[in-house]
């Protein structure tokens, strides 16, 4: 018989044994344990729950809140992080028993969406969740970053402890003009901002109108044989000659750098600045996303003020206290919401509607897979209130 799981608070004495499991999971190494645990037990704002059968942690997960910017305006998101099953109980409903209980731990805090970086799809598919944008990673030569001819160069310098505050800020003014980007918590930069950077470690910036505007951090990997490679954890510019400056800073390793590694959304700025097409692919993993509470989901998100109508829609959802129920979404001089409603003509599935929300996917290829249906003129009424770009996340949790 398949021993009764019960999820609850992980407390500070069982970091070592969730550590255990997560390092299990995701191959580890012990080396890490330290500062993973320390930083867990130093974020109160952040879910920790774990499976139990009876006094032995056999799963768990984090919940990070924070907010996400879609279409020009935050909307509160919960990060799932950290979701692990020990080998012996996997298929036997765990995860999706730690997930549902996160869901009620972001629904009891207010959160309107759910967002996370899945190493499979089918459990957070299955639990509501789906994919809703792309986090890649693409190289590029440094010598084709020192060519970059646009702008102009501005002073480049290392990063103090002190400077960390004004790093802050040139983030947030970036985020909230990219549509996906997490609007960074303290749960959010205690995965990024180091008391000191590690000796592999770098932060660099320009400043512009006494204020940093722009910066890169980015850590030197070995390579095999000679040389290092650089892999960038963060790019951000309020400009063009902020960019252009950094790219042309990290283009000037060249001498012992044979590629730079940058996240996703840097790719559409080099496409244009790059003197030819020296981008190549190096690994891409799909991230998720999931509203968990309807009328909230919608009403934070932003939407264009020349969009108005309504139109109603039944929604499946597996989680017992989710979306399941019959919405009407009304949208009008740029703001949105959902309602009860006692009939509609579309049904879907929450993770369909949650990917249509974020603009992953249209609502034409949604009704092509089968996951939403309905009379094409009510199709196209909901895929044009719903109209958002493609988003971004290049956070990692």
């Amino acid at each position: 018989m398949t021993p009764s799981v019960e999820v609850r608070e992980v407390g500070d004495d069982d970091l070592d044994a969730y550590y255990a499991v997560r390092a299990q999971a995701f191959g580890r190494p012990e080396s890490e344990r330290t500062p993973w645990r320390d930083r867990v037990a130093a974020d109160p704002a952040a879910a920790r729950l774990g499976a139990y059968v009876g006094a032995k942690l056999v799963g768990g997960l984090r919940v990070l809140p924070g907010g996400q910017w879609m279409t020009g305006r935050r909307v509160s998101m919960g990060g799932v992080a950290a979701v692990v099953v020990a080998p012996e109980v996997r298929g036997r409903g765990v995860a999706r028993a730690l997930l549902f209980h996160g869901l009620g731990w972001m629904k009891e805090r207010e959160l309107a969406v759910s967002a996370l970086h899945p190493a499979t799809t089918r459990v957070y598919r299955s639990t509501g969740w789906e994919i809703a944008g792309d986090q890649e990673n693409v190289a590029v030569p440094p010598r084709s970053l020192a060519a970059i001819r646009r702008g102009e160069t501005l002073p480049v310098e290392r990063v103090e402890r002190d400077d960390w505050p004004e790093l802050r800020e040139c983030y947030a003014r970036s985020a909230r003009r990219r549509h996906g980007f997490v609007d960074r918590s303290e749960s959010f930069w205690m995965l990024r901002e180091p008391a000191a950077d590690a000796d592999s470690w770098f932060t660099y910036a320009v400043w512009g109108n006494d204020r940093i505007s722009g910066y890169v951090r980015y850590q030197q990997q070995p390579e095999s044989g000679w040389g290092y490679q650089l892999r960038v954890d963060d790019f951000v510019a309020d400009d063009l000659d902020s960019a252009a400056s950094l790219w042309r800073f990290l283009g000037g390793h060249g001498m012992q750098v044979q590629r730079v590694e940058v996240p996703g959304p840097a790719v559409d700025q080099l496409a244009l600045l790059l003197d030819e097409q020296d981008l190549s692919t190096l690994a891409v993993n799909r991230w998720m996303h999931r509203i968990v509470d309807v009328p909230a989901a919608f009403e934070q998100r932003g939407y264009p003020s020349s969009i108005s109508g309504s139109v109603s829609l039944t929604v499946s959802d597996p989680w017992p206290e989710g979306a399941g129920g019959t919405w009407a979404i009304t949208v009008d001089d740029g703001a949105g919401s959902a309602a009860t409603a006692l009939k509609a003509s579309i049904t879907t599935d929450i993770g369909a509607l949650s990917a249509l929300n974020i603009g992953r996917f249209s609502v034409a290829t949604l009704a092509a897979a089968g996951r939403i249906h309905g009379p094409e003129h009510e199709l196209v009424r909901l895929g044009n209130l719903l109209a958002a770009p493609i988003p971004q996340l290049t956070d990692d949790f």
